[in-house]
């Protein structure tokens, strides 16, 4: 997965909640925040690797999520859908590190 990819992955998962209203402006803010974090547009990042990315979006999307929590702030759809990206991040961040592990044993 590259940082294109993951662009797309997450225009994908906050699209539904920019088009709801209620949602919109904290769906864009969170957005933003993560393309920028993951430097979806900056070619100075290019060394970043696939844990990288993985991290700063779990890392991301927890911050969000609690602070949302904390505040009542978003719908609980959209809080649900923070926490599905955060999980997912996660289960993704096991997956890489069994695959450098298991790269590291046939080495």
């Amino acid at each position: 997965m590259d940082r294109k990819e993951l662009n797309v992955l997450l225009n994908g998962f906050f699209g539904f909640f920019i088009e709801d209203r209620a949602n919109a402006y904290l769906a864009n803010r969170i957005r933003s925040r993560l393309q920028e974090l993951i430097g979806c547009e900056s070619p100075e990042l290019d060394g970043l690797t696939r844990w990288d990315l993985l991290a700063r979006v779990r890392d991301v999307a927890s911050g969000f999520y609690k602070g949302i929590l904390c505040r009542g702030a978003g719908s609980r759809k959209l809080r649900n859908h923070l926490l599905e990206l955060e999980e997912w991040a996660d289960a993704k961040l096991i997956e890489e590190a069994e695959r450098q592990q298991k790269d590291a044993t046939n080495a």
